[in-house]
């Protein structure tokens, strides 16, 4: 494709959709216009518990333990560790309060201690990563972003 930007007036791209005068063509006919790519790419590492980092299985998927490891107590002192797999048994707490400059005044905020809240209950039955739109802290999922 010989054009990369729109004509004055504007035009319709590859993908039949109108793009204003000046605008960026798709240069395939399956390009979404609007459409976002994603925060966290599948195969990215992100530290999935204690000294454990492990690719993201898909898209758009976090970390239970890299989103809420500033929020949450561990009972690693009381666990085995072993190399590769992490703290066997390891378990979350929620903290009463937040002792760092990290995210105090959300401590205060009772939807947010109960997302922590119910990510905790899934890292302590297994989960590793969630979906980021069911997390509404993530700056993606904010009002402004949509």
């Amino acid at each position: 494709m010989s054009e990369t930007r729109a004509s004055a007036g504007g035009q319709i791209g590859l993908n039949g959709e109108f793009y204003k005068g000046g605008q960026f063509l798709p240069s395939s006919k399956d390009t979404v216009k609007g459409a976002q790519k994603p925060t966290v790419k599948k195969g990215t590492k992100k530290e999935v518990a204690p000294y454990v980092w492990r690719p993201a299985p898909a898209d758009d998927m976090l970390s239970i333990y890299d989103r809420i490891r500033s929020h949450v107590i561990t009972n690693k002192n009381d666990c085995k560790y072993v190399k590769g797999e992490g703290f066997v048994g390891l378990q979350l707490t929620r903290r009463l309060s937040s002792k760092s400059s990290i995210g105090t005044e959300m401590m205060d905020d009772p939807i947010f201690v109960e997302h922590v809240d119910r990510l905790v209950e899934m890292f302590n039955n297994g989960a590793r990563w969630f979906p980021l739109a069911d997390d509404p802290f993530h700056y993606k999922n904010q009002e402004g972003d949509k």
